[in-house]
């Protein structure tokens, strides 16, 4: 059985039809768009966000901000709060440094008092002091002068003995003068040659005679503050002369290049220093032989450890009883007297 169908009916179905999956596909891309844009705006809200808070931080250095809060379980809930962890420990990183920052000028107002105390201190002691002192060798020195033949051989004597006593109070007063100027006024440095340093300190500190001071490698070209290695090489030079045993004792000093600095050896054939005074030699007002018998202040190699280390160097001595003494000290090969505060 054959059934016509009207063409004008077939072809307003078929409109309708089209018009139905038109419409249906419409809703349908209406419906996918507005579900992207959902996901869209999800996905990108915390991310701007975390711009704008990142933004924030830079501008402001408050790393005490903190992202908005995000649900999580995704990836970007887990930068979101990750981004806030970073922020904790930076925030918790900055809050030590200020702590620290705090702790070191403190540290340094206290620095700057004592240096203060101790330049009043210096004052005192190179005029204060001083001059009472001088006042005493004068008095015994017109003493002796006026008295002539009526004083006794011994009243002489005791008064020689006053005034050798006013002199080492002197010559201890300068050391400690010196000490405490060590590393606040210092020379700048400048390109020295360490073999004019040792030919100076010879000229000063060695008497004439079977006394030898040698050096046994070349001595280097440096930059150095001139006045601080002077008073290190004239002290220990110094030191091995006065207590020696012989009179034609030999010093050696040797030089190597270790890196970046400089180590110098002072080397004496003397008596040597029994190991267990090796620390007390390089405190103050330290001698191992009574002062009758060897003059000086007993601040020599307090001088020399204090300047080495105010330079950045090290010294350590090696010695034991009838061997001799050695003192080696390293020295930066450029240096900079202390600047008399803690670096921030």
């Amino acid at each position: 059985m054959v059934t016509k169908i009207d063409r004008k009916e077939a072809f307003a179905a078929l409109e309708r039809s089209s018009v139905s999956l038109a419409s249906s596909l419409l809703i349908t891309g209406g419906c996918v768009f507005l579900l992207s844009l959902g996901v869209a705006r999800r996905m990108m809200t915390p991310i701007v966000d975390l711009a704008s808070t990142a933004r924030r931080v830079e501008s402001e250095s408050d790393f005490s901000l903190r992202a908005p809060l995000m649900v999580a379980g995704d990836e970007i809930g887990e930068l979101n709060q990750s981004f806030n962890k970073m922020l904790k420990a930076i925030g918790d990183r900055e809050c030590k440094l200020r702590e620290r920052e705090d702790r070191l000028r403190a540290a340094n107002e206290e620095l700057r008092r004592s240096n203060a105390e101790l330049e009043q201190f210096a004052y005192v002691a190179s005029h204060d002091l001083k001059s009472p002192l001088r006042a005493i060798d004068n008095l015994a020195s017109w003493i002796d002068e006026d008295s002539g033949e009526l004083l006794t051989n011994e009243s002489k004597a005791d008064l020689e003995l006053l005034r050798s006593r006013v002199r080492r109070m002197d010559c201890l007063l300068d050391a400690l003068l010196e000490y405490s100027r060590i590393g606040q006024q210092e020379d700048e440095s400048r390109s020295i040659s360490v073999a004019e340093i040792v030919d100076q300190c010879i000229a000063l500190h060695v008497p004439p005679g079977d006394f030898s001071v040698t050096a046994t490698t070349r001595l280097p070209e440096m930059v150095a503050p001139p006045g601080a290695l002077l008073r290190v090489f004239g002290n220990l030079i110094s030191n091995a002369i006065k207590h020696h045993d012989r009179r034609d004792g030999r010093i050696e000093i040797s030089w190597r290049k270790l890196d970046d600095t400089h180590e110098f050896t002072v080397r004496d054939d003397g008596p040597g220093i029994d190991p267990r005074f090796h620390d007390r030699v390089f405190e103050l007002f330290q001698t191992l032989k009574r002062r009758d018998e060897v003059e000086g202040s007993g601040m020599g190699l307090a001088l020399v450890k204090k300047t080495v280390e105010a330079m950045g160097g090290r010294i350590r001595i090696e010695s034991a009883v009838r061997s001799g003494t050695a003192f080696t000290f390293s020295w930066p090969e450029t240096t900079t007297p202390a600047s008399g505060h803690v670096d921030i």
